[in-house]
């Protein structure tokens, strides 16, 4: 399906479905699903070349077409550099409720006087990680609109709305 360059980011909270709609996309658009939050994690952590690593990545045969970004930039800094080694075709911002985003990062809620200490744990682990999200990665909706290239999805039925997300991109990438 892909006759033309498809250079595509998914963008949301953790939990939005980033990944499980990249991975159901990105076959049907024949491009690979480039998973960069573990590899970015992992240059950080050793200390290697990022924008190397991902560069040697983009130019693999696989990604001449195009591909799927899940995961990187993940705030505006990294996003300044990334274009520098490309150009971002569509940027889609998986948007989902505060509520239901909670609930998927930690797997049950603990919003009573009966909760567990792991379930409190559990609580916080969410609640930091929505926060450093909405700090440091959420501009990028900013950034990106500046751009041009965003668009943003509203889920409402969780996978039952793929066909709407396929639909958006092929609209706006004119595939």
């Amino acid at each position: 399906m892909a006759s033309k360059t498809l250079k595509i980011m998914f963008l949301g909270a953790p939990g939005a479905g980033k990944g499980t709609y990249a991975s159901r996309i990105a076959p049907m658009l024949q491009i690979p699903t480039i998973s960069t939050g573990d590899l970015v994690r992992h240059e950080i952590k050793t200390g290697t070349a990022l924008g190397d690593k991902i560069k040697k990545r983009l130019a693999l045969d696989d990604a001449k077409p195009g591909f799927i970004l899940d995961g990187f930039p993940r705030n505006v800094p990294q996003a300044e550099a990334f274009q520098k080694v490309a150009t971002l075709d569509l940027v889609v911002n998986i948007d989902l409720p505060q509520w239901i985003l909670s609930d998927k990062i930690s797997g049950r809620r603990c919003a009573n006087e009966a909760c567990n200490r792991g379930k409190c744990i559990e609580w916080l682990y969410q609640t930091l990680t929505l926060e450093v999200y909405n700090q440091e990665t959420a501009p990028l909706i900013d950034f990106y609109t500046d751009v041009g290239c965003l668009r943003t999805f509203e889920v409402k039925k969780g996978l039952a709305d793929l066909d709407k997300l396929v639909e958006l991109i092929k609209t706006e990438l004119d595939v």
